[in-house]
């Protein structure tokens, strides 16, 4: 790979890298985007005979046709990462509907809230009631923000769910 230094109009030091790419065309690289207008004024001139700019490999790849890989691999990222918290909430929907729906006898343990958003966004309050169960068995069930409130810490009585959605706490009177 061969450096050359140029100088347009003294005014813009432009760093060029020739190399051979993928298709065996020679590419020239600009490291700063501003210059693509002044390299292609070039290349029209004949100066810069059979070249493609490309800014070292980092915006366009060989010949401008398509997307940088780069941009392809972040666009795909984001879209896996999307299409995997669809599924992964489909699935939870579609197996709290095939679960059956349970009573049992359980005792409020313990509260939490959890919030999200903030500074230029509204901000979100989530609830969560622990519970535990006859059987010392524990589980934490999301909850509004009124059943979050009427419940306190070792309220006891007729727990109802289904999978992991809460339906209803019967209190129990002591």
């Amino acid at each position: 790979m061969e450096k050359i230094h140029g100088n347009f109009n003294a005014f813009f030091p432009v760093s060029w890298i020739r190399q051979k790419s993928r298709n065996g065309k020679e590419r020239c690289g600009i490291f700063v985007e501003t210059f693509l207008l002044v390299c292609s004024y070039y290349i029209e001139k004949g100066e810069l005979k059979d070249t493609v700019i490309d800014q070292g490999g980092l915006f366009f790849h060989d010949d401008f046709f398509g997307p940088p890989w780069w941009f392809l691999l972040v666009a795909g990222i984001i879209i896996a990462v999307i299409a995997f918290t669809i599924l992964k909430g489909v699935a939870q929907w579609m197996s709290n509907n095939a679960s059956p729906v349970e009573t049992v006898t359980a005792t409020v343990i313990g509260k939490r809230t959890s919030t999200s958003g903030g500074n230029n966004t509204s901000v979100t309050t989530h609830y969560y009631i622990t519970f535990q169960f006859e059987n010392q068995e524990r589980r934490e069930f999301a909850v509004s923000g009124k059943e979050y409130g009427m419940l306190i810490e070792n309220d006891t009585g007729l727990l109802t769910y289904q999978g992991t959605r809460y339906k209803g706490l019967q209190r129990r009177l002591m």
